[in-house]
């Protein structure tokens, strides 16, 4: 797919958040929690690895939980205390996050084949790829109007409540599930909640993911193929009226 059809960065883009993630096979315990058994001895040579660019290291809630929670991250290493971006690993899992400040497909597909990179030497074995999430959330302040009406006024769908005579709900989540070729789901989330400066917004979420084994030498392809399902998706999830806002 030619992802050169897509604009590099929006000039007034809503987008909040880019996540990355990545799980591989493990194993299990003697009572049945999921166990990467090489975690301890690869979590701190991939913390030597990346340091150069992402010193500052934090542990998260996580790490000291008295039972195993997966798949959660458990260290999080950042250019400098809250500098995006940020990596985050736990037992088979890999997370990569950044912000709309830093965002670029190009800079951002870069970082992530960086970060695989010093996962697979950090390990010093083969990594039996299973799940691959490409997620963009995206969110835009919404004044004094009607959630409902301002959902039905920029988004290409129609929610309509036959049984209340209310004006609009207070809270509104609406998930969906599509299923895409050669494995691959377009997840998406549409629901009411609040700006970084505390006001009220929509906020939805995009996720490209795809359930099943992906070599390493698999996956560039598959991130630009995930990116302009995304892309494609965001063009004709709003409007063309509430896309113009964002160019």
């Amino acid at each position: 797919m030619n992802t050169n059809l897509h604009q590099e960065k929006l000039s007034n883009a809503p987008l909040q958040e880019v996540v990355f993630e990545l799980l591989w096979e493990i194993g299990r315990d003697e009572q049945g929690f999921p166990i990467d058994e090489d975690f301890d001895f690869a979590q701190g040579v991939f913390a030597n690895l990346s340091k150069d660019k992402f010193p500052f290291r934090k542990k998260t809630p996580f790490e000291n939980v008295p039972f195993r929670a997966y798949p959660v991250p458990v260290h999080q290493f950042w250019k400098a205390e809250n500098v995006w971006p940020v990596l985050q690993i736990g037992h088979g899992l890999l997370v990569v996050n950044d912000i709309e400040a830093n965002y670029t497909w190009k800079n951002y597909k870069k970082l992530i084949h960086e970060v695989i990179t010093l996962l697979v030497k950090a390990y010093q074995k083969e990594l039996t790829f299973k799940t691959i999430k490409l997620k963009y959330i995206d969110a835009f302040e919404i004044g004094d109007m009607s959630r409902l009406a301002f959902i039905n006024n920029h988004f290409n769908l129609k929610l309509i409540n036959n049984f209340l005579d209310k004006d609009s709900p207070v809270n509104i989540n609406l998930n969906q599930t599509f299923q895409l070729e050669n494995a691959v789901f377009l997840e998406t989330t549409l629901s009411t909640g609040f700006s970084p400066a505390n006001k009220p917004a929509i906020i939805w979420q995009s996720t490209v993911y795809h359930e099943g084994r992906l070599t390493k030498d698999q996956l560039p392809t598959w991130l630009d193929d995930a990116h302009e399902t995304a892309s494609n998706h965001f063009k004709n999830f709003v409007t063309k009226d509430f896309y113009a806002k964002f160019t």
